[in-house]
């Protein structure tokens, strides 16, 4: 089945937030008009939508940021990766990464980052395979 990855566009909003489903038992993710226009108005952020066969099955959000360190060479940043139960092991998140990538790359950026839940072994794997080294502890604070 033909995987290819887009930029997502406004009318993806249901799909994306199918998607974002995924991530975990209990999605959090709501279709809000609103922020998803502003996500979509955001400079160097773009939100990619994989399609297996025509269908929405992956999303990742792309975020190129600049920096003033390292030259000021701009940072990727890959943040909510999630493929369609159906649809692992089938390319779709391999593809979703390599768009990323060469989207990185045509940004002349230095490096690409990203965090993935402690809870996600599976997809640790998926990032060390893919070449990813663990670089950082990350924290949060609940507001």
């Amino acid at each position: 089945m033909t995987i290819t990855v887009r930029q997502a566009i406004q009318d993806d909003l249901d799909s994306i937030v199918m998607v974002l489903g995924e991530l975990q038992v209990r999605s959090t993710a709501v279709a809000d008009a609103d922020a998803w226009s502003a996500m979509l108005g955001q400079t160097g952020r773009t939100i990619l939508l994989a399609e297996r066969g025509g269908d929405p099955a992956g999303t990742a959000d792309l975020w190129i940021a600049p920096t003033l360190l390292h030259g000021a060479v701009p940072r990727a940043f890959v943040n909510y990766v999630a493929v369609l139960s159906a649809a692992r092991r089938s390319g779709v998140g391999r593809a979703l990464m390599e768009d990323a990538h060469r989207r990185a790359v045509v940004a002349g950026c230095r490096d690409v980052l990203l965090m993935s839940g402690d809870h996600r072994p599976d997809a640790h794997r998926f990032y060390d395979a893919l070449g990813y080294e663990r670089c950082a502890v990350g924290f949060r604070m609940m507001l």
